[in-house]
């Protein structure tokens, strides 16, 4: 059930867009190549998209001052018409669209993420510098704020750009990529720490190209914006970021996703243009409308960190498939969705029993409401996340007295009866077989996290019978096997 996210309306400068928020424009169009001097005057050349009295190339700019967006293209997707539903929805509620193509002809030699970065940087300060340019043509057209934002490898070199860089105001990753690539840029190390600017970060949860656990969610831990907020759509894959592309589906394998490109193309918009007419126009209403439709869209998960509070819709990042009531005896699966494969993990079921697993499988004893926790060990930054899973498991029904189940020995011999009682137990039990127990060092106990456990006293009563004294025992669940058998039971301990 999505929760309403307690939000801080800031205070907020008012700028001189004449009417950008709430006017709707033609796109203009200018294939423009600059020169950056201070990289031996390298060639950038770039589609720029802008508001405009006309549809088309060359058209005249309207009046006003705009907002700048730099994105970076993906892997040999250096075609501007390839994010066409981006600038086509964004360019007429007033911004002005940088799409560089550099870094994007051929698969090898490989692009140059480093290298690509710098570009989305030098355009970012050239266009303002081309407002205040009399010559230029958009001379008193460019407003104040500008955005980085990218896609796979454009994503990755929009985290670097944005790394320690006072010139941008805000930062959206769409499937960003993590692979170092040439020059070894390592940006969750070097790049994604030392962001600090409003960041969305936004994944396809069937992505099999950058999957999200090992690309997107650390460059979303490891930022350092005291707001950021990271969406998952339910799935969406990597190539559906953008509006056609035939290169990358070629790279994508196996399973990448249903969600229609159009669907998935409408939700990014859903989501980009409010965060972006708040943190570049100051539009306060676009904040609360960012905010309802996180809390209220079926088509995504989310987290949201904002200014100390931690939001979400069960994502958190780390989501849980299903928590369900039970009876005893019945395997219960646990499954974490969207976290890394490196991280570490402590599952407690709530019954004293524990799980290292990822993915862990558990079954209750008795009947009861027991709330589960795991606690998460973030790979990348050595931080620990608790999850409590919610809501808490009931067990509806009660195995009283002993629990018995048929088993059969190693030699196929069935054993109607093998029960351990009492149970719970606190000071000692008694195991009940129907065949005879030869050696009372054939009990073997073990701990919930499969340690062999040594009890200080087992009497053999008769040939059918034993006890075992488990004062020492700390409580919780415990697994008792027969040496040389297939047989196990379990039992727990109380104080």
């Amino acid at each position: 059930m999505k929760r309403i996210i307690p939000f801080i309306i800031v205070a907020f400068l008012i700028f001189s867009f004449q009417d950008a928020i709430s006017q709707t424009y033609k796109v203009g169009h200018k294939v423009i190549t600059y020169k950056d001097p201070a990289r031996g005057n390298r060639s950038i050349k770039t589609d720029v998209y802008y508001p405009a009295t006309a549809t088309g190339d060359n058209t005249a700019i309207v009046s006003g001052k705009f907002p700048v967006i730099v994105f970076g293209h993906g892997f040999v997707m250096a075609t501007a018409s390839l994010y066409s539903y981006m600038w086509n929805s964004l360019v007429p509620s007033g911004y002005i669209i940088l799409f560089p193509t550099t870094e994007g002809g051929s698969i090898v030699p490989p692009p140059n993420h480093g290298t690509f970065a710098l570009d989305l940087s030098f355009l970012n300060i050239k266009m303002k510098n081309e407002g205040i340019t009399a010559s230029s043509f958009f001379y008193n057209h460019v407003g104040p704020t500008s955005a980085v934002m990218g896609h796979s490898m454009g994503g990755k070199s929009a985290t670097m750009a944005a790394s320690n860089n006072a010139n941008f105001n805000a930062y959206i990753s769409l499937a960003a990529a993590k692979e170092e690539g040439a020059n070894n840029n390592n940006v969750i190390g070097n790049f994604a720490p030392f962001v600090t600017i409003p960041s969305l970060v936004i994944a396809g949860e069937k992505d099999c190209c950058a999957p999200p656990a090992e690309n997107q969610i650390p460059i979303y831990d490891t930022l350092a914006s005291t707001c950021k907020t990271f969406i998952s759509i339910i799935e969406g894959g990597h190539c559906n970021f953008a509006s056609s592309s035939g290169w990358c589906e070629l790279a994508q394998s196996g399973e990448c996703g249903t969600l229609s490109r159009q669907a998935q193309n409408n939700t990014v918009l859903t989501f980009i243009k409010p965060f972006l007419d708040y943190n570049l126009k100051n539009d306060v209403a676009a904040e609360t409308d960012f905010l309802t439709k996180l809390n209220s869209s079926n088509a995504i998960e989310f987290k949201r960190e904002c200014n100390g509070t931690v939001t979400g819709s069960g994502f958190n990042p780390f989501a849980l498939a299903s928590v369900y009531n039970s009876t005893p005896w019945t395997n219960i699966n646990f499954t974490l969705h969207n976290v890394d494969a490196y991280n570490t993990y402590l599952w407690d079921f709530g019954d004293y029993s524990y799980s290292t697993s990822k993915n862990p499988s558990h079954k209750y004893l008795f009947k009861g409401t027991y709330c589960v926790k795991v606690r998460i060990n973030n790979y990348w930054t050595g931080e620990d996340t608790t999850l409590f899973i919610n809501p808490c498991i009931v067990i509806a029904s009660n195995n009283s007295g002993a629990l018995s189940k048929n088993m059969s020995t190693s030699n196929g011999n069935e054993i109607t009866e093998l029960n351990i009682s009492p149970n719970p137990a606190n000071d000692k039990i008694k195991v009940q077989t129907n065949f005879i127990v030869e050696n009372v060092n054939d009990i073997i106990v073990y701990d919930a996290m499969g340690r062999k456990i040594a009890v200080s006293e087992i009497n053999k009563l008769n040939d059918n019978e034993v006890e075992l004294n488990i004062m020492d025992l700390s409580k919780g669940i415990y697994y008792l096997k027969i040496a040389n058998t297939e047989v196990s039971s379990s039992f727990l301990i109380v104080r």
